[in-house]
């Protein structure tokens, strides 16, 4: 027996035996297939990943097109799911420093200078080792005679952003800005500009700003009235929830007084008003109104493709001290010199003067948490973005290691 197919006949066997060896053959080979398709998959790419296959792929990846023009290719083209968020579609950032250029090459691009020279923002993950930063940046700015860095944070928010859009989008922009609303700075300048970000383990995060913020009137804690009882430790989780998620988009304008009647409507009976509010806490309250579970997953898979694009540099609060030198390196700043004795080796503070360290409040508290659904559907969204930011940090000190810790970092006076 045969079947013509266009102009190739198949013949198929007349034994019967034979047909269900064929069949089973090719069955075979699908299953086959399709395994190690799922297997592939599965392979942590950072891990692996030869360093020369690495310098070829970034190789190819350039020819004809530098990074620095096809960073704009998703605010031109972006996805049709994004256009429901314009705020968040954010433009002229330099590329993560290792993992998106040339670094073996002497012609890299971006090149060095447009990094040292930039404008840097700090985007800052609450509870993340920030303060540490912050300290931080002061004394780069002491030391080099620059300006004070400026503070984008719950409280200047959309004063913030409304005197800097009044300034149009092509202006010359300080050296330095810092804080949790910082992301979207870059936006309203031409000149070389870029952000950097530390993250912790979204548990230990939500546990960190638990116990910060238990107690405390400060403004970034104030998500109940204050006639409300004290949140415990699952309600503090799913009101904050995917905390660095909503940091990547924000909407500044939220946070501005024409919002506030919209606040007033979404806002429940137990929250503070509009008008004391928290900024990341409004911004909760208009994304979970406007956006669905799915919609949330489409802009979670938009934020793991562009972390690298959006930032210089990104590190984890648990190798802080490799995440300064990376900084030192790509920014030509004394961000090791000057700071690696202020990172702190507990991180956890109670209401008094004693300390907790990692150990001894985590074991509790995180076993809370763990498992949970209802926290882990909250802090999803963050988990994943951890765990993409992990392997960039893998593949920086990778790369940092292999080419440049050999040689030390020149410290150069920056032009701002």
């Amino acid at each position: 027996m045969s079947i013509v197919v266009s102009n190739m006949r198949l013949h198929f066997p007349r034994n019967r035996g034979n047909l269900v060896f064929l069949i089973g053959t090719i069955f075979t080979i699908f299953i086959l297939g399709m395994s190690y398709r799922k297997i592939d998959t599965m392979v942590p790419e950072v891990d692996n990943e030869d360093l020369d296959d690495y310098e070829n792929q970034m190789r190819r990846l350039r020819e004809g097109e530098s990074a620095i023009l096809r960073r704009h290719h998703s605010q031109n083209s972006p996805p049709t799911y994004m256009v429901k968020y314009p705020w968040a579609m954010h433009k002229n950032y330099l590329p993560n420093f290792y993992t998106r250029r040339n670094v073996g090459a002497d012609n890299r691009w971006p090149n060095d200078l447009s990094y040292t020279n930039s404008t840097i923002v700090f985007v800052d993950n609450h509870n993340s080792a920030g303060g540490v930063m912050k300290e931080c940046l002061s004394a780069i700015a002491t030391n080099l005679s620059l300006p004070k860095p400026s503070l984008v944070w719950n409280n200047n928010v959309g004063k913030f952003y409304k005197g800097i859009k009044a300034e149009g989008s092509d202006q010359s922009l300080d050296k330095l800005y810092l804080g949790g609303f910082s992301f979207g700075v870059c936006d309203y300048t031409n000149e070389p500009c870029s952000y950097y970000t530390v993250i912790r383990e979204p548990y230990e995060r939500i546990i960190a700003s638990y116990v910060y913020c238990k107690g405390k009137r400060e403004l970034p804690c104030q998500v109940r009235n204050a006639k409300g009882r004290p949140l415990s430790l699952k309600e503090w989780a799913l009101r904050q929830g995917s905390f660095f998620f909503r940091q990547l988009l924000h909407n500044p304008e939220v946070c501005g007084l024409d919002y506030l009647s919209k606040i007033a409507e979404l806002r429940e009976p137990d929250d503070p008003s509009a008008t004391t509010m928290p900024c990341w806490y409004k911004n909760k309250l208009v994304l979970d109104k406007i956006m669905t579970r799915e919609d949330k997953h489409q802009v979670l898979d938009f934020i793991l493709e562009h972390i690298e694009t959006w930032f210089s540099v990104v590190g984890i609060t648990d190798e802080y001290d490799t995440f300064l030198r990376v900084l030192q390196h790509a920014y030509k700043l004394p961000f090791e010199s000057l700071c690696s004795e202020t990172i702190e080796n507990v991180v956890f503070k109670t209401d008094g003067e004693d300390y907790l360290s990692q150990s001894e409040l985590l074991y509790e508290l995180k076993r809370e948490l763990l498992s949970d659904q209802d926290v882990f559907d909250a802090l999803y969204f963050d988990v994943r973005i951890y765990q993409k930011m992990q392997e960039i940090f893998v593949t920086q000190k990778e790369i940092y290691f292999t080419y440049f810790d050999t040689h030390p970092t020149v410290m150069t006076e920056p032009t701002k």
